[in-house]
Formats: structure tokens, sequence, C-alpha cells
């Protein structure tokens, strides 16, 4: 599996199981996967939306700092990688008809 680091949690929030990420190199966009990493665990997690400053955004750069919830309790300082979007699809529907990812 193919990843990236993007990013690092810098805050995390278990009432609403939303993490923070401060994206430090390339981008984030709602649909993508990620690996959160650190502190004994590693965790796949999808990015099902994304806000920023309590505002919905679909994608995040360098610099920005977004939240979205996740399955499972990550940690401040954790390693966040954006998995390669060749592994799966982001949408339905976002491939050709004759992918092996298509769905019917």
């Amino acid at each position: 599996m193919l990843e990236k680091r993007v990013g690092v949690v810098s805050s995390y929030d278990a009432e609403i199981r939303e993490a923070l990420v401060r994206i430090e190199r390339g981008a984030l966009h709602e649909g993508d996967r990620v690996l959160i990493a650190g502190h004994g665990h590693e965790l796949v997690e999808p990015v099902r939306s994304l806000e920023e400053n309590q505002a919905e955004v679909l994608d995040a750069h360098r610099g920005e700092t977004v939240g979205f919830l996740v399955d499972y309790p990550v940690e401040k300082d954790d390693d966040v990688y954006l998995l390669d979007s060749a592994m799966a699809p982001r949408r339905k529907g976002a491939l050709p008809a004759k992918s092996p990812w298509a769905f019917p």
C-alpha cells in the first residue's frame, strides 16, 4: 500500500470522535483514505467530510487545520498518511464502467 505523510493530529475530541489535523504537505480531500499512526497504533480511516472553522470544505492544503470524524480514538501528534487513491475508489461512480472497482 503506497502512502505519503500529509500531516499530524493536533487534537482529538473523544466526545464527538473528531480529529483535528494540521496539513503539513500536499492536500487532503473528502473521500480520501488515511492511515493514522503513532503511540502504538495504526488505523485506516475514511475521510467522509472535512470541516474548517466549523464550515464544511471539500479539501485542505498545506498550512490548514481541518477536522474529520474518525471511528477509533487517535492521539495528539499521531502522523497522518494519505493512502494511495489507486487502492480503492473515492466515490461511487467515480471510475469507468469497465473498472474492476465499478459499482453495479
